[in-house]
């Protein structure tokens, strides 16, 4: 499984409240999804509670978990925030987390200087995908680009061993919460992006300056 150890959510969980009333770190999921074929593969309300119960702000856009059974009650129901439009989503959250690329649109819909967790495949990213990231000094994190802690294996074929869409989803949603959460407890997001390995080799582009073509598997 992929892990990050230099990340402790029990340890840390006291500083929260500090950083996230700092830099208003809340976080934001839409419902594409083309990092995975299987559509009972998605992010789970046991993720989103994990980051609410670390005092986390989360705006869900609707239907989130359809094609697993998920409805939107599930995840009101462990506190996050349902939203109909994307549009309320880019507004109110720092971190952006989308298991299917961004448009050039959608980019150029975010605020400057967001967080965005997504794959990047190297056949969609066009000179003006990269314009309107560099323009809106987008920091983003490309999953296709995570591995495994020796670097022999990719997110992708880590999630497709898994036996059964619930061990699927499991594993996906502990690494997106290792991405997630050293951005917010750590106040200075080059030093996040330093301290954390997996941060670190997914870093696609760093305040609008790319970080790394998107060679990866795909």
């Amino acid at each position: 499984m992929i892990t990050d150890d230099n990340y402790s959510p029990e340890t840390q969980r006291e500083a929260v409240g500090q950083a996230t009333a700092h830099r208003n770190f809340a976080v934001g999921f839409l419902k594409g999804n083309t990092l995975t074929p299987a559509k009972d593969i998605v992010i789970t309300p046991q993720c989103v509670k994990k980051l609410v119960d670390s005092e986390i702000p989360v705006f869900i856009e609707r239907k989130l978990g359809k094609g697993a059974d998920y409805i939107d009650l599930d995840y009101a129901d462990v506190g996050a925030t349902i939203e109909e439009e994307p549009a309320r989503i880019f507004r109110n959250a720092k971190i952006i987390v989308c298991l299917s690329p961004f448009t050039e649109t959608e980019i150029w819909n975010l605020a400057e200087e967001q967080i965005i967790i997504t794959p990047f495949p190297e056949d969609l990213t066009t000179p003006k995908l990269l314009a309107a990231i560099q323009a809106r000094k987008i920091t983003a994190i490309s999953l296709n680009l995570i591995q495994n802690v020796e670097g022999d294996e990719f997110l992708q074929d880590i999630i497709h061993t898994k036996e059964g869409p619930w061990v699927a989803s499991a594993a996906l949603c502990n690494t997106i919460l290792s991405l997630i959460f050293p951005l917010v407890f750590n106040d200075n997001l080059s030093y996040a992006l330093q301290a954390s390995p997996l941060l670190g080799k997914a870093l696609y582009s760093y305040k609008g300056t790319l970080m790394n073509s998107g060679e990866s598997h795909t």
